[in-house]
């Protein structure tokens, strides 16, 4: 059985037989986090009163990921692009920024690993997902009652 995590009944299943991992979102599961992508989580240069802020960098991997990157890559440009996550795990917090895109959630309370695939970051209103190749996903809004990503009493006419 997986770790207690306070709000967890609000989160959504993990299916069974899935390859995903749900962590509690605090300092134990920056390894973990890291391990997934194969990157270090580093300290931030900056701090939140006392408690440390983390960072890890993911590069963003093709070109239909960021708009113009072929552009980019035509004009011999050879920066390098990255989406730069920050965690702030004593505030519930996460941020995501890459090109052309931030994205700030708070309120998190869990994060689901999916083996080499992504880590989604959940709070019970939604989740902030990022994956191996560089993207960022939002999803906002609350689970249908009941349903936990099922769809037994969704009626269609």
């Amino acid at each position: 059985m997986g770790p207690v995590i306070e709000g967890f009944a609000s989160l959504p299943a993990i299916p069974v037989g899935s390859s995903s991992e749900r962590l509690p979102y605090d300092d134990d599961a920056l390894e973990a986090i890291g391990r997934e992508f194969g990157r270090p989580v580093t300290l931030a240069s900056f701090r939140v009163g006392v408690a440390p802020v983390y960072r890890i960098e993911i590069p963003v991997i093709g070109e239909a990921a960021v708009p113009g990157a072929a552009a980019a890559s035509q004009s011999g440009t050879s920066e390098r692009l990255v989406i730069t996550v920050t965690l702030w795990t004593s505030l519930g917090r996460v941020d995501a920024t890459g090109p052309g895109t931030s994205v700030v959630a708070t309120g998190i309370i869990a994060v689901d690993l999916v083996r080499g695939v992504e880590a989604i970051f959940r709070h019970p209103g939604g989740s902030v997902t990022i994956t191996h190749n560089g993207r960022i996903m939002v999803r906002t809004g609350a689970q249908p009652h009941g349903l936990n990503g099922r769809t037994e009493g969704v009626h269609q006419e």
